[in-house]
């Protein structure tokens, strides 16, 4: 979500086939009102989804995200990992602490993410 803007919901529904790894990362994505669109990724998520892939059933009709029993994952599914996700990282910036961290929050403010916690 940090590096695409993707809504929860485009998040959810890639699939292996969509992403390219290539010299060129990149995820197509399908988004609100059938709009497909192609999202460049950055080197460091291209090189978490290789070492992800080997995790999941690497076919291209596979969720790229799916939940423990392999099915689709849910939009709570998400929130929880993100509030995981978020409480760890309270510890090297406090700051968290007084913000309400959410997938939206992801998609639409970038840059309080990229503050520094110094």
């Amino acid at each position: 979500m940090y590096n695409t803007g993707a809504r929860v919901s485009e998040i959810l529904a890639l699939r292996v086939g969509d992403v390219i790894l290539g010299s060129s990362p990149c995820v197509h994505i399908l988004g609100k009102g059938r709009k497909e669109r192609t999202v460049p990724l950055w080197r460091s998520t291209a090189t978490l989804i290789k070492r992800w892939l080997p995790r999941i059933q690497d076919v291209a009709s596979q969720r790229l995200f799916p939940n423990r029993s392999g099915n689709a994952m849910t939009r709570s599914n998400v929130a929880d990992r993100m509030r995981i996700a978020v409480t760890r990282a309270k510890g090297e910036c406090p700051q968290l602490a007084k913000r309400r961290v959410s997938p939206h929050l992801v998609r639409h403010y970038v840059p309080f993410l990229t503050m520094s916690c110094n």
